[in-house]
């Protein structure tokens, strides 16, 4: 949390695409609540083989368009019965494809210009995380060169500033996309059943813990597999640097077995580095399938258990 504060201050000369960031990505949740919750009601409606059904909607007037999904869904069944009864069922289910097809382009639409206003400020970040590190780079005294390796200096400059893009920005990506949509989506879940969003927030604790672990241990094999790669960028460097040498006292076999050894340690370490990065998705994958599971559990006990009072 510390490295990802020290980065955020580097994005307050790119606010401005961070809002227009925001503003489409806000767009892209509504559009996305639109087509979970808009269309398979009407698909249901138009499935109803009991034909009085839409009459009775009707006779029930033309409710007043609210904010509400249960009220805007109300008000779409009214003009969806009387496209029915008039224009026939074929028409009605040509207008909701259509309507689907509509809805779906403006949510990936939006989720796409919210990607496109993100990237100047993932990239004029890391530009300016490299511009930092090569300033203070020619800023540090000449003793600090004798003591710390250049190959150490060449893995921050390159592949630390690349980790930065991946990892720290994928979080600053988080920061300006998943509050707004745990806004809206923790709204309309209150809104439909307080009872589950209580059950989600106990389970979702026991998820993110896990998810910690896995990534706190990504993080060490990570560290590790950066100091293995300084170690050939110095052994590289020194090869390079004197290479007369080298060949002046016959030490070729010698490099060769230094440089063998610390490319087979690195070797192993991103082996072992990237089956925890594919070990990640799969866990993650499960842990929300159950969370689903047992949501869709206690879901269904409310909907039985409402039945069955009504019934007795």
């Amino acid at each position: 949390m510390k490295n990802l504060f020290g980065v955020l201050k580097y994005v307050k000369g790119y606010w401005r695409y961070a809002l227009w960031n925001i503003l489409f990505n806000i767009l892209s949740v509504v559009f996305g609540l639109f087509s979970l919750t808009i269309v398979k009601p009407f698909l249901d409606l138009i499935t109803e083989k009991d034909a009085t059904t839409y009459s009775t909607i009707l006779s029930k007037g033309e409710p007043a368009l609210g904010a509400s999904i249960e009220n805007l869904t109300a008000y779409l069944n009214y003009q969806l019965s009387g496209l029915i009864i008039h224009e026939g069922k074929m028409r009605a289910l040509v207008t909701i494809c259509f309507a689907g097809v509509f809805i779906f382009f403006f949510k990936a639409l939006f989720r796409y210009l919210g990607m496109f206003f993100l990237a100047p400020i993932r990239n004029g970040v890391v530009k300016d995380l490299r511009d930092t590190i090569y300033k203070k780079t020619l800023n540090l005294p000449l003793s600090y060169y004798s003591d710390e390796r250049k190959g150490d200096i060449m893995s921050r400059i390159t592949s630390d500033v690349q980790e930065v893009e991946w990892s720290v920005m994928s979080s600053l990506e988080m920061i300006f996309r998943d509050p707004i949509n745990i806004i809206i989506l923790l709204s309309v879940l209150i809104y439909v059943s307080p009872a589950l969003t209580l059950v989600a927030f106990i389970l979702l604790p026991i998820a993110a813990l896990l998810i910690y672990l896995i990534g706190k241990s990504l993080k060490r094999s990570s560290s590790r597999a950066k100091e293995q790669l300084g170690s050939l960028f110095s052994i590289m460097e020194e090869t390079l640097g004197g290479l007369r040498i080298i060949k002046g006292f016959n030490a070729e076999r010698s490099m060769k077995n230094k440089f063998g050894a610390t490319n087979s340690n690195y070797t192993k370490q991103m082996i072992h580095t990237y089956r925890k990065v594919d070990l990640a998705s799969p866990v993650s994958e499960f842990i929300s399938s159950a969370i689903m599971m047992t949501l869709i559990y206690f879901g269904g006990q409310l909907v039985i258990g409402k039945e069955a009072s009504m019934d007795g």
